[in-house]
């Protein structure tokens, strides 16, 4: 009974499933023991790759914590010794040469003043008009929302995507509907529009003198 079993069973599976029936139980063993040294490489190659990758993802994030936490006081010491440095640098010039030294960085320190200063100024506005126009169109904490891509703005294309994506996603996840979805559409295409258009060039560039 069990031979017919078998007889019936065993071509079955080879043919229709592609397996190996071995003939024996010592046969069984050694398959066993060939498919086992063939799966432990493969699971310690899957080990190893997947320990580098936690490795280095924990290096990366304690190399950029490390480095938000150094800058900082970098900025503190270097703001407390500014002058010795500032006078360190001037005694090592020229002194046929100090004159236009002087002369080019103060141009650089007048240009990027203004720079600066027209960059926060468009932060502000921006940030105004995402803060009203978020909150017509119904957009949970909308001041905090508007505020913080105003801000992030200082960053090209980043601070403008994150804070349409997060306006996106509180108004969908508060259920305020379609019609909330596309005013924060519309109300991100305007304000990037007139940016483009008016706020940026006309803010910078007038302090720029451009």
């Amino acid at each position: 009974y069990v031979n017919g079993i078998r007889s019936g069973t065993v071509p079955w599976l080879e043919n229709e499933l592609g397996m190996v029936v071995p003939g024996s139980i010592s046969g069984a063993v050694d398959q066993f023991g060939q498919e086992i040294n063939e799966l432990v490489p493969r699971f310690l190659g899957w080990v190893t790759s997947l320990a580098a990758s936690l490795f280095s993802g924990t290096f990366s994030v304690v190399a950029k914590t490390a480095a938000v936490l150094m800058f900082p006081m970098f900025l503190f010491f270097l703001l407390k010794d500014y002058n010795f440095v500032i006078g360190t640098v001037d005694e090592l010039l020229p002194p046929r040469n100090k004159s236009v030294v002087h002369n080019i960085m103060l141009e650089i320190d007048k240009s990027l003043s203004a720079f600066l200063h027209g960059q926060f100024m468009v932060m502000l506005v921006l940030g105004t008009l995402y803060s009203v126009g978020y909150s017509i169109v119904g957009v949970p904490v909308a001041l905090g929302v508007g505020l913080l891509t105003g801000i992030l703005c200082f960053v090209p294309y980043f601070g403008a995507a994150t804070g349409f994506v997060s306006a996106l996603l509180l108004t969908i996840l508060a259920q305020k509907g379609a019609g909330a979805v596309i005013g924060v559409m519309v109300v991100f295409g305007s304000v990037q529009l007139l940016d483009a258009v008016l706020i940026t060039p006309k803010i910078i560039g007038g302090q720029l003198g451009l």
